[in-house]
């Protein structure tokens, strides 16, 4: 049994990397730039499907990156660097 519950660890994180690649690249799409270091970020450290998923369909209605931002958990403008409102330039 324990070969099984690994295999569907390996499955998951398999999973979990293929929608965070799909919700990055939406994202790039949707918003025509690159995605913000902060964003990234916080869907790369995600792992939990149904998280990954609800946020996906979230950005599916954003109409800026803020709006994201804060269903990620994250503030507006949360980068260190300054990067604020919804279309910070590239």
């Amino acid at each position: 049994m324990e070969r099984s519950s690994l295999f569907a660890e390996i499955e998951a994180r398999g999973e979990a990397k293929g929608r965070r690649a799909l919700l990055l690249r939406f994202l790039q799409r949707h918003f025509g730039e690159p995605v913000p270091e902060d964003v990234r970020q916080a869907v790369q450290a995600q792992d939990d499907h149904n998280i990954l998923e609800a946020w996906f369909d979230r950005a599916l209605t954003a109409t800026t990156l803020d709006e994201l931002r804060s269903t990620f958990g994250l503030t507006n403008g949360a980068t260190e660097g300054g990067e604020q409102g919804s279309g910070s330039t590239p």
